[in-house]
C-alpha cells in the first residue's frame, strides 16, 4: 500500500484494518483505527480487533467463502464491540496485499442509527401496549379481570417483576390488583401484606411531581417499604397516582427486578398515558355501580310502596 493510499485511508470516518487471510494477524490499521485500539499489529485480528478469545469470529468473511455464494466478493453485517460498546456496519472484502491474500474490513460508526431503531421500536411498543390497554378495557369481561388483564400485558411486554394497582382506603393502601412474574409472587405480597400505611410512601412527592421514581434503592429516599423492597430484590420502583377528579384513590406501581435503572422520559410518559386509562376505567366502573345502586334502590322503594297499598 502506497503514501497516497494510506492519507486516504487515514482520512476516512471509518476504522479500516487489514488481517492476514491465513494467520490472522493484524497487518494495518488507519489512524482511525489506531486511535481505537492503539498500535499492535501483528497479533490475531479476533483478539485486538474483536476482543474474544482463541476463536475465529462466527462472521469472518473467510468463514463465510466457504457457506456463501463464492461470487460474492464482499460482505456486510452490524455489531455490537465488547471493547467500544459502539454499533458497527462491516463491510468485509478478501484481497491482495503487499503479495499475500488479507482480509479487508471497513467499519462505520451507527450507534446513532441503532439508537434511533431502538427508540421507533420502543416507541411502536409503547404504541401496542397502550392500545392492547385500551382494547382490554373495552371488551365486555368482569372488570377485576380487566385489570388484572391489563397489569399482566403491561408486565410482560415490558420484562417487569411486578405491575401492581393499589386502592387508597383513608390512609390506607390495599392491593386491589397485582401482576409478578411467576419466581417474584411472593416478593409484593411480603412487602406490602394486605394494608400499609400510606405515609410508608412519599405521597408528598407524588401529589407534588405526580409520580416517584426509586433509582437506587440504597438512598431509601421513599420510606420503609424500599428498605423491604431491596431484601426481596426489587432494584427500581416506579409509582404514579391514580386520581379521579383531582382526588387519589389509589396508585400504579411498577418494579423492576432486573437491574437498578433509569426511567426515560418515554417511559414515563407511557405509564402517564396508562395510568389516566386506568383512571377512566375506575370513574367509569363507579359511576357504573352508583347507577345500579340508585335503580335498586328505585326499585325497592316502588316495591316498598306497592306492598303497602297492597
Amino acid at each position: 500500500m502506497n503514501d497516497n493510499s494510506n492519507i486516504i485511508l487515514d482520512n476516512i470516518n471509518a476504522i479500516v484494518s487489514i488481517c492476514d487471510y491465513e494467520t490472522y494477524n493484524v497487518l494495518y490499521l488507519n489512524k482511525k483505527a489506531l486511535d481505537v485500539y492503539g498500535e499492535n499489529t501483528g497479533e490475531k485480528c479476533w483478539t485486538f480487533l474483536h476482543n474474544k478469545g482463541e476463536e475465529i469470529c462466527s462472521f469472518c468473511p473467510k468463514n463465510r467463502v466457504n457457506i456463501s455464494d463464492k461470487k460474492k466478493k464482499e460482505f456486510v453485517w452490524d455489531f455490537k464491540h465488547s471493547k467500544t460498546k459502539k454499533w458497527y456496519e462491516a463491510h468485509s472484502k478478501i484481497i491482495n496485499y503487499k503479495d499475500r491474500k488479507a482480509i479487508l474490513e471497513i467499519s462505520y460508526d451507527i450507534s446513532d442509527r441503532k439508537k434511533d431503531e431502538k427508540q421507533i421500536l420502543n416507541f411502536l411498543n409503547y404504541q401496542n401496549i397502550i392500545s392492547a390497554v385500551a382494547n382490554i378495557f373495552n371488551s365486555g369481561e368482569d372488570f377485576n379481570l380487566k385489570l388484572n388483564k391489563s397489569l399482566e400485558s403491561i408486565g410482560t411486554q415490558l420484562s417487569l417483576g411486578a405491575v401492581i394497582i393499589l386502592e387508597k382506603i383513608d390512609d390506607s393502601l390495599k392491593i386491589a390488583n397485582i401482576w409478578s412474574n411467576k419466581n417474584k409472587n411472593y416478593v409484593t405480597k411480603k412487602i406490602l401484606n394486605n394494608y400499609i400505611s400510606e405515609n410508608d410512601f412519599n405521597i408528598k412527592e407524588i401529589k407534588e411531581r405526580g409520580r416517584i421514581k426509586s433509582n437506587d434503592i440504597e438512598k431509601d429516599f421513599s420510606g420503609n417499604v424500599f428498605k423491604l423492597s431491596k431484601t426481596f430484590g426489587i432494584k427500581a420502583i416506579f409509582m404514579l397516582p391514580i386520581k379521579i377528579e383531582n382526588e387519589i384513590v389509589g396508585y400504579f406501581v411498577l418494579q423492576d427486578t432486573k437491574k437498578n435503572r433509569k426511567w426515560h422520559v418515554r417511559e414515563i410518559n407511557l405509564y402517564k398515558t396508562i395510568a389516566e386509562i386506568f383512571s377512566n376505567a375506575i370513574r367509569r366502573k363507579r359511576n357504573e355501580d352508583k347507577i345500579i345502586k340508585m335503580n335498586k334502590n328505585y326499585v325497592k322503594q316502588m316495591q316498598q310502596k306497592i306492598n303497602f297499598f297492597l
